[in-house]
Order: structure tokens, then sequence, then C-alpha cells
């Protein structure tokens, strides 16, 4: 598949993640267990998205079926970087618990934590540090 085209399989999954319904998400999976590495048309996964949502449940379940913590998308940002820039400070650092690299840098050469940055909002090694404690 190539990027700017979204799988029948990535059309029926993404909804799913996004709106959390972990259970039809494992059915379809267990049908199709290779539909786990679809992406929808930007190249985010199934955990982007999940981490796009907020949906920790997502995240756990889209680690446990074996997706990558740093996968990338066509601008370069990871799941983590998508948890700075939508504010879910929790989940970002779930996932720095988990493996994530925080020192990734995307497309524009920036880290999860400098892209908050350019939003005027405040540091996120700060917020992330209030939930790592």
């Amino acid at each position: 598949m190539r990027l700017g085209q979204e799988s029948e399989q990535a059309a029926k999954l993404l909804p799913l993640v996004r709106c959390g319904s972990i259970e039809q998400l494992d059915e379809h999976l267990s049908a199709d267990p290779g539909a786990i590495h679809c992406t929808d048309k930007f190249g985010n996964s199934l955990l982007h998205v999940a981490c796009q949502s907020g949906n920790k449940r997502a995240v756990k379940f889209c680690l446990r079926k074996g997706l990558d913590v740093d996968a990338r998308n066509a601008d370069g940002q990871t799941p983590l970087h998508h948890c700075f820039a939508l504010g879910h400070s929790a989940l970002a650092a779930y996932l720095i618990d988990k493996g994530a690299d925080d020192s990734l840098r995307n497309a524009a050469g920036l880290t999860p934590y400098e892209g908050t940055r350019l939003h005027g909002d405040s540091p996120a090694e700060e917020r992330v540090g209030h939930f790592r404690r």
C-alpha cells in the first residue's frame, strides 16, 4: 500500500481503536492477525491512533499485540510525539516506562518534548515527570 491510501483493514480497525472498542478490535484481529500492522493514509499505526485518542486501554492492547512503541509515521512522528502534542502526559509517561525512546526526532527535527514548546505549552518534561514519580 502506498502512502496516501488507506487499506480496507485500516478503514475497519482505526475507528475501533479511536473509540476504544477493544473487544471488536480483538475479534477482527482473530480473523486476520496481520491486520494489526495496518496504517492510515498518513502512515499512523493503530498505536499512533490509540495515542492520538488518549486511550490507555487501546494503547495497552496494541503493545500486547506487538506493535512497535517507536513506530514512525510519514512525518517521522512516533506515538510519543502524539501523546505530547495532544496533552496526554500520563499516557506519555506510560509509553516511556514501556520503552519508548523520547529522544527520537520527527521529520522536522523535533523530539516529542520540543514539539510541545512550539505551541507555548509548559515543558513536557515537567508534565510527564509528574506522572512518573
